[in-house]
């Protein structure tokens, strides 16, 4: 037996072995420095993916990212809501820089499809090298909605603020008549927030019970606000006066800035989004399910109905 040749071959192995681990500690270490922080109360869901992955399924989300029509990034997400509802695409271009994106989707009630767009000239497709997917952590919320309300302030915006049930919940929004909704001018009463768009399937299926709703109850205290996020205003106005609505609406601004702010405030992004407002002021429900609010605007009206 060739001991000299044994003990090199063993040596080599154990050489390989180190390599192998010291590598591995490298390779953990490098990883978890190339992942950017987080902003104030959020955490990722997905950390930051190269773009070249174009279509991932992890943690039971799905994800596709392409390039948009006129050259921007696209990107898609689909989770079921035990994930979060307040959750949003971040994207880092070459030079490292984060872009918040915003998004617009509609839930079923079993998983949320969101979609999230940015425009050739804010972010290029071919300047993005990675995204990823933050949640906000349920200790978060009320810190990135309470930066984003400054935000909002000072660029003139009036969002809903940021719901949380069993707490007060009050709001000043701009009408699409030019009047101030207040929701303590209605105190007393029982307000339905109708967050919904033309383009969500399961926000349109619902305006015949809303109008139901509004007609059973509205003598009784029931008030009604719709929130429209529409990007086409006229086309929200128009399905506004073929459907009859008769309570008052809020228009979502156009553009990208303002929605995200209104979006980080607020954390509405998945439609339909139904708000319910006790006598009293204070959030009862947050559904995305229309059905789960019959009962309770039933309690809630009770022997006042007509």
């Amino acid at each position: 037996m060739n001991w000299e040749g044994g003990a090199l071959s063993q040596a080599t192995r154990m050489t390989r072995l180190i390599l192998l681990v010291v590598g591995s500690i490298l390779l953990v270490q490098l990883c978890a420095a190339a992942t950017p922080e987080n902003s104030p109360g959020w955490v990722w869901l997905i950390k930051p993916k190269p773009t070249t992955a174009s279509a991932w399924s992890e943690f039971g989300v799905l994800g596709l990212t392409t390039r948009s029509f006129d050259g921007g990034l696209d990107v898609v997400i689909a989770l079921a809501p035990s994930k979060g509802s307040t959750y949003r695409a971040v994207a880092f271009d070459s030079a490292g820089k984060r872009h918040e994106l915003y998004g617009t989707g509609s839930s079923s009630g079993e998983f949320s499809l969101t979609r999230y767009m940015s425009s050739v000239d804010s972010l290029p497709f071919s300047e993005v090298k990675s995204v990823g997917v933050e949640v906000l952590s349920p200790d978060g919320w009320k810190t990135a909605s309470a930066v984003a309300s400054v935000e909002a302030f000072a660029a003139g915006l009036r969002p809903l603020p940021l719901p949380v049930v069993g707490q007060p919940y009050e709001f000043e929004l701009l009408g699409v008549d030019g009047q101030t909704i207040e929701s303590k001018s209605m105190l007393g009463s029982v307000i339905l927030v109708d967050c919904w768009a033309t383009w969500c399937t399961p926000c349109m299926k619902k305006m015949p019970t809303l109008k139901q709703w509004y007609e059973r109850w509205h003598e009784a205290g029931l008030n009604v606000v719709g929130v429209n996020f529409d990007r086409d205003v006229g086309k929200a106005q128009k399905a506004v006066e073929d459907l009859k609505l008769p309570w008052p609406q809020v228009s979502v601004p156009p553009d990208m800035d303002s929605r995200r702010m209104w979006w980080e405030v607020s954390s509405i992004s998945t439609l339909p989004r139904l708000l319910v407002i006790d006598q009293s002021g204070t959030l009862v429900a947050d559904s995305h399910n229309p059905k789960e609010l019959a009962t309770i605007l039933e309690n809630l009206i009770g022997g006042n109905r007509r």
